[in-house]
C-alpha cells in the first residue's frame, strides 16, 4: 500500500470491485481507472503523486463547500448561467452545421450577383383566397419577367407598385433563403417560383463580377457638374473633407461610410472602375454616373482571397444573419428526436372543438376552464390553457379569412416542436451525458471557488492576530532595507539646472525652488521642473542611477532624463508593520491559511489509497 502520512490521518483498509481498485476520501470514491482518465494532464504534468494529492484536495474542498449551501443562493444561479454559456452553446451552434455554412458562405463570397427580385407577399399565409389570387398573378408576372409574354393587365397594373429593385447581392447581405436561390440560378436566367411562408417569389439574376470584397469609400454627390468641379478645386487646396462634404453633397446615402469600410455596401460598377487603380486615402476627380456627378474618396479595400482569414469573420456574423436559422432548425429537428413526450389527444381535440371552425370569422367569447395537459414530460407540460393562449393570440395578427384547418395544420406541429424545444433546453442536462458531466464539474468548481474565495481567504484576510503571528514568523521576509529619504528634482534645460544647483546648495526647501520655477514652461506646457520626493533603497530599481549615498547633492540620470538629487535622510533597515507589509503579507497569508485548512480536512478525513496506480 502507498503510504500518505498525514497527522493522525486515518487511513481505511483497502478493498476492490471486481479487478478493479478505488480512491476513496470519505464518501467519495473513484476507480484508478476513472482517475487516470480524468486526471491524465496532471498525471503527465505532475506525475502520479502530485495528481493524486491534487484529486484529494479538491475533494475535500468540495465536500466542505457542501455545508455551505451556496447552490441555493442567486449569485450562485447567476455566475452558473453566464459560466455554462459556452458550453450550451457546442449543442445550439451545432459545429456541422457551422462548418457547412461557412464553406457554403465563403464559396459565394467569391462572386457578387446583381439581381431582380420580385416578391409578392401575402398578408395572412391562411386565407386560402388571398394566396391563390397572389399565387396566380406570381406565374402571370413570371411569364412576363421570364418567358417574355405578354404582360396581363393586373400584371402592368401590379408592376407599377413596385420600385425598381435591381441590387448586387452577396451572402448575409438579404435573407438566406433568397440568397440561395440567387446564386442557385444561371446568370440570365430566373429562378423557379418560390413559395415562402410570407408569400411568392423568385429572382432575375442579371450580372455576375469577382466578389469587391469589403471596401470603404465616401462620396461627394451633386448633379451640377460646376459645383463638383469647384468642390474638386478645394480638395487640391487641402480643405478637409468633411468640410468639403458638408458643403456640396446632397444626397444622403453616404451618411456614415466616412472612414468606416462598408462589406455588405450596394457599390455601383462606375464606383470600382474609378477606385481600383486607386492607393488609399486617395481621391478621384469627378466624374458622372447615370444620376449626376461624383467625387470618391477611397479608403479601403480587403478582397476574400484565403479562407483561412476569413473564417472567425464569416463565423462572427453568421449568428446575426438569417442564416442562423440552420442552426435552429438542427436543435429542433434534435429536440424531435430526442426528446419523448406523453401525448393527449383527446384533450387537444376539446380545444379545438371548443373553438369551432369560425373561430377567425366571428368575434365570441371562449368558455373554456378546463386544462388538461396535452403534451408533458418529467419536466414540463403544454396544457389546453396553453394552446388556447396561443390560438388567441394569432387571432391578433390574422384576419376574418383565416381558414382554421389550415391554420391548425400549420401551427399545431410548430407549437409542438417549440414544447420540446424549449424541454431540451432548459434540460440540456438530461439529454446529453456529456454536457450533464460537465455541468457537474462547472458546479462543482463554482462551489469550491467559493469556498477558498469566502470561507477560507476572507477568513485569513479579517484573522488579525493570526496575520500578526505569521508576520513575526516571517519577518525576515517583511523588513525595510535601508533607505535614503531623496528629492529628485528633473528638468530639460540646462540652464534651469544651473538654478536649481544654486538653490539646493543654499539649503532652499522644496516649496521655494517650486514656486521659483512654476511660471516657467515649454512650448507644450510641460513644467521646467518636476519634483519627485520618496524613500529609496540603494539597489532599488526606481533608484536614480549611480546613487551615491555619501552625497549630498548630485547630478542623476532618472527614468531616462537628467535630474539633481537631494539628499534628506538616511532610513535604517526594519521590520514591516501590518499595514506597511499590506497587500505582500495578506496574499502570503491566505495562501498559508489555505494551506493550513487542507491539513486539518486531511486531520479528520478517511482516506484510502491503492497499493499501485
Amino acid at each position: 500500500m502507498k503510504s500518505y502520512l498525514f497527522s493522525s490521518l486515518l487511513l481505511t483498509s483497502i478493498f476492490s470491485l471486481g479487478q478493479d481498485s478505488f480512491i476513496i476520501v470519505n464518501e467519495d470514491s473513484i476507480s484508478t481507472k476513472e482517475f487516470k482518465t480524468a486526471y491524465h494532464n496532471n498525471i503527465e504534468m505532475e506525475g502520479i503523486d502530485k495528481a493524486v494529492d491534487t484529486y484529494i484536495n479538491f475533494k475535500l474542498l468540495q465536500q466542505e463547500a457542501e455545508k455551505t449551501k451556496v447552490d441555493t443562493t442567486a449569485a450562485f444561479a447567476r455566475i452558473y448561467t453566464q459560466s455554462i454559456q459556452p458550453e450550451r452553446d457546442k449543442y445550439l451552434y451545432n459545429e456541422e452545421v457551422k462548418n457547412k455554412l461557412v464553406n457554403e458562405i465563403w464559396t459565394n463570397l467569391q462572386t457578387d450577383r446583381k439581381v431582380e427580385i420580385f416578391a409578392l407577399g401575402v398578408a395572412n399565409p391562411f386565407d386560402l383566397e388571398a394566396k391563390k389570387e397572389r399565387s396566380l398573378l406570381a406565374k402571370d408576372l413570371f411569364q412576363q419577367v421570364c418567358k417574355n409574354q405578354p404582360a396581363t393587365q393586373r400584371v402592368i397594373e401590379f408592376r407599377k407598385t413596385l420600385p425598381e429593385n435591381k441590387v448586387w447581392l452577396r451572402p448575409m447581405k438579404s435573407s438566406a433563403e433568397i440568397e440561395r436561390v440567387v446564386y442557385k440560378t444561371p446568370v440570365g436566367a430566373c429562378s423557379d417560383i418560390q413559395n415562402s411562408e410570407n408569400g411568392f417569389f423568385f429572382v432575375k439574376v442579371l450580372e455576375e463580377r469577382p466578389s469587391t470584397g469589403i471596401i470603404g469609400l465616401d462620396f461627394i454627390f451633386n448633379p451640377d457638374k460646376t459645383k463638383l468641379q469647384q468642390a474638386s478645386e478645394e480638395l487640391k487646396n487641402d480643405a478637409k473633407w468633411e468640410d468639403v462634404v458638408s458643403k456640396y453633397n446632397i444626397s444622403k446615402a453616404n451618411t456614415g461610410y466616412i472612414n468606416k469600410p462598408r462589406w455588405d455596401v450596394d457599390i455601383p460598377t462606375e464606383f470600382l472602375n474609378e477606385i481600383k487603380n486607386l492607393e488609399e486615402g486617395a481621391i478621384t476627380e469627378p466624374f458622372e454616373a447615370k444620376d449626376g456627378y461624383y467625387i470618391i474618396k477611397f479608403y479601403k479595400q480587403e478582397k476574400f482571397d484565403n479562407k483561412d482569414n476569413w473564417t472567425d469573420w464569416i463565423e462572427n456574423n453568421i449568428p446575426q444573419s438569417s442564416y442562423s436559422m440552420d442552426y435552429v432548425q438542427y436543435v429542433e429537428n434534435h429536440a424531435n428526436n430526442v426528446v419523448e413526450v406523453i401525448e393527449d389527444p383527446s384533450a387537444q381535440s376539446e380545444v379545438i372543438q371548443a373553438l369551432g371552425k369560425d373561430f377567425f370569422s366571428k368575434d365570441k367569447e371562449i368558455e373554456f376552464k378546463n386544462n388538461k395537459k396535452i403534451w408533458s414530460t418529467d419536466e414540463m407540460s403544454f396544457s389546453q390553457q396553453d394552446l388556447l393562449r396561443e390560438i388567441k393570440l394569432s387571432k391578433q395578427f390574422l384576419g376574418k379569412d383565416t381558414n382554421f384547418d389550415e391554420f391548425l395544420a400549420y401551427s399545431l406541429p410548430k407549437y409542438k416542436t417549440q414544447f420540446k424545444l424549449n424541454n431540451y433546453i432548459t434540460h440540456l442536462e438530461k439529454y446529453e451525458s456529456d454536457f450533464a458531466e460537465a455541468s457537474d464539474l462547472l458546479k462543482q468548481a463554482i462551489k469550491v471557488n467559493h469556498l477558498i474565495e469566502y470561507e477560507i481567504y476572507d477568513k485569513a484576510v479579517h484573522d488579525s492576530i493570526g496575520l500578526q503571528k505569521y508576520l513575526n514568523d516571517h519577518i525576515e521576509d517583511y523588513t525595510w532595507p535601508t533607505r535614503y529619504a531623496l528629492e529628485i528634482y528633473r528638468y530639460k534645460n540646462p540652464e534651469d539646472a544651473k538654478v536649481l544647483t544654486k538653490m539646493l546648495k543654499r539649503k532652499k526647501s522644496s516649496e521655494e525652488i517650486l514656486k521659483y520655477f512654476e511660471g516657467k514652461k515649454d512650448d507644450k506646457g510641460a513644467l521646467a521642473v518636476v519634483l519627485t520626493r520618496g524613500n529609496f533603497a540603494i539597489d532599488g530599481a526606481d533608484t536614480p542611477k549611480n546613487f551615491n549615498p555619501k552625497k549630498k547633492i548630485q547630478s542623476l540620470t532618472y527614468r531616462n532624463g537628467p535630474s539633481i538629487v537631494r539628499l534628506i535622510s538616511k532610513l535604517e533597515s526594519r521590520p514591516k508593520t501590518i499595514e506597511e507589509a499590506s497587500r505582500q503579507l495578506k496574499e502570503a497569508y491566505k495562501s498559508y491559511y489555505y494551506e493550513e485548512t487542507l491539513k486539518n480536512l486531511k486531520k479528520n478525513a478517511t482516506i484510502s489509497l491503492p497499493s499501485t496506480l
